[in-house]
């Protein structure tokens, strides 16, 4: 049995409305978030079969999720920014904070220090990043450039919202996970991603429908 969270269904509402916009997307490198959503969504569902239905750890999956977010999050503020030395300190600080995920998999059987420190790192990276591109993008001097009509603006908003409230909520796992606290049935420490995830997967819905046109330049 797998246990259908709200998580995967904005999932699934995203990754459906990126493959009918296919077209729009193919010849730019957004292409690329259809076979991401595939993957979250197909992996999120596996997760849910392992802790629901077989009653099995889910910490390797989650490493393989949190990972594949971080290097496609970080693929996609590296085109955003035209900045080759933004670009430079993106690839470095990219590689070294996945380095840490891979050793982790490969070595260790006990994802406990994933659980609460790696997405710390990597969400307050992305956060960072996110922040940094928002703020280039906001002092643009351009009259005819609108942020909400761009396909960057977008993203690194879900980015930042998303990653800078999973990395909080990570930091005060202990406090969260004690606390007695439940809204719609669900712990407060479950409640937080499952709503932070309405902010991402909406963001990038509506970003992949801001890039309608064919080789449209991406901001």
């Amino acid at each position: 049995m797998i246990k259908i969270e709200l998580n995967h269904i904005v999932e699934a509402i995203s990754f459906l409305v990126a493959c009918s916009y296919y077209k729009s997307l193919k010849n730019t490198f957004l292409f690329w978030v259809i076979p991401y959503l595939a993957f979250i969504l197909m992996a999120e569902l596996g997760a849910s079969y392992f802790k629901y239905h077989l009653h099995k750890p889910n910490g390797h999956i989650y490493v393989i999720i949190s990972l594949v977010e971080f290097v496609f999050y970080s693929y996609l503020f590296y085109h955003f920014n035209k900045n080759s030395k933004l670009q430079k300190v993106i690839s470095v600080g990219s590689t070294l904070l996945v380095l840490p995920y891979l050793f982790l998999f490969f070595f260790f059987s006990d994802y406990k220090s994933y659980d609460f420190y790696l997405p710390v790192y990597t969400g307050f990276y992305l956060a960072i990043v996110a922040s940094i591109y928002l703020y280039k993008i906001s002092i643009k001097d351009d009259t005819e450039f609108a942020l909400t009509k761009q396909v960057g603006f977008w993203v690194a908003s879900g980015v930042l919202i998303f990653f800078s409230g999973i990395s909080i909520s990570f930091l005060l796992h202990s406090f969260l996970k004690n606390a007695t606290i439940k809204i719609w049935g669900m712990s407060i420490y479950n409640f937080i991603p499952q709503v932070l995830s309405i902010f991402l997967y909406g963001c990038i819905t509506i970003a992949i429908i801001v890039c309608k046109k064919k080789n449209q330049q991406l901001y």
